[in-house]
């Protein structure tokens, strides 16, 4: 009776076992022949280093790992007395040249000046000269009469001679002054010239002291901190990274070459992420990307060498997520999901 008993149970046992395993199997079939899925897939979010752009020792850090911050929020502030002091230096040079060219430019306007008064001295030399001529021509034909002295035709004759050579010197400062106005056109440009690299000098050193306070780029949860107080920090050194919120965040699966003809643009799928097992999330495909993974490696596999080995490439596919706002704080870059295209 017990044996009977003990085979009968057999028998329903492997009966619902078979009839399991073979609903399992038609159900994996069905979603074989169906379905596309991969669990190759992340999600991702911008991560951006924040970094310093000038050199300088750590005055004092204002921010903690994994706070949450706004775009503009102080994150560390350097030692600041080597970059006002520059500043100051540069705002004095500046100060200096623009005297310097106010100099400049008040000796061309004098010269100007001195250009219209030698204008006049000619003219007056030139009247006196037309007169001594005169008087020197009367004068000699007397003279030749013999009906004035030889003292009288030698002073008049001295005073065209002096009236002649006074035009000369006024003809030859006047041209001095003119070769001066160059002169100090050409001093008044390197003056500008250096008023301008003073400027530009100045809004460098204004950069610099603005420099020294490290902001955040964007709303974010800020990362690791890998600097303390006190710290010399060299230009382009990493303080600490920062996640931009505000640019959202998305699925990559990474699908394989056979699997690409799925996951077209625009294509609907369905994402499970693992650390919210509970809830299927809907997703578009928005991009294909233009090469394999491997591709984009620091050292991609080249296969000229004749070690070849055919395996299966991979494709990163981003997938833009809907209806994640509830649990859109939960969700962090680099979480596992599992991602479902319909054939």
């Amino acid at each position: 009776m017990k044996r009977k008993i003990v085979n009968y149970l057999a028998q329903i046992i492997t009966l619902v076992l078979t009839i399991g395993f073979s609903a399992w199997g038609l159900w994996y079939a069905y979603r074989l022949y169906n379905y596309e899925e991969t669990n190759n897939a992340q999600v991702e979010q911008y991560i951006t280093p924040v970094s310093c752009r000038v050199m300088g020792y750590v005055s004092s850090i204002n921010c903690v790992e994994n706070q949450l911050v706004r775009q503009g929020d102080t994150l560390m502030i350097l030692d600041q007395d080597e970059f006002l002091l520059a500043y100051d230096k540069n705002e004095a040079l500046l100060n200096k040249a623009n005297a310097d060219l106010k100099i400049a430019e008040n000796q061309i306007e004098t010269n100007k000046i001195e250009q219209k008064q030698l204008l006049g001295e000619i003219s007056i030399c030139k009247i006196k000269l037309d007169k001594a001529e005169k008087e020197f021509n009367r004068v000699k034909n007397l003279y030749e009469k013999q009906s004035v002295t030889q003292q009288q035709y030698d002073k008049v004759e001295a005073a065209f001679l002096m009236a002649k050579k006074e035009l000369e010197i006024a003809n030859f400062n006047h041209n001095s002054s003119i070769l001066r106005h160059d002169e100090f056109v050409s001093k008044a440009n390197v003056e500008e010239a250096k008023v301008s690299n003073c400027k530009s000098e100045l809004k460098n050193s204004a950069l610099n002291l603005s420099y020294s306070v490290v902001c955040a780029p964007y709303d974010g949860r800020i990362g690791k901190i890998d600097i303390q107080q006190g710290q010399l920090m060299k230009a382009g050194q990493v303080l600490t990274f920062i996640t931009n919120e505000a640019a959202g965040k998305w699925i990559v699966a990474n699908v394989k070459e056979t699997q690409l003809a799925s996951y077209h643009v625009g294509k609907e799928v369905t994402v499970t992420i693992d650390a919210i097992p509970d809830r299927e999330f809907k997703g578009k495909v928005v991009s294909v990307s233009p090469a394999t993974g491997t591709r984009y490696s620091l050292m991609p596999p080249n296969y000229a060498t004749g070690n070849f080995v055919r395996i299966t490439q991979r494709v990163p596919v981003r997938i833009e997520l809907e209806g994640i706002e509830y649990v859109y704080d939960i969700l962090r870059g680099g979480m596992n999901a599992y991602v479902t295209s319909e054939k």
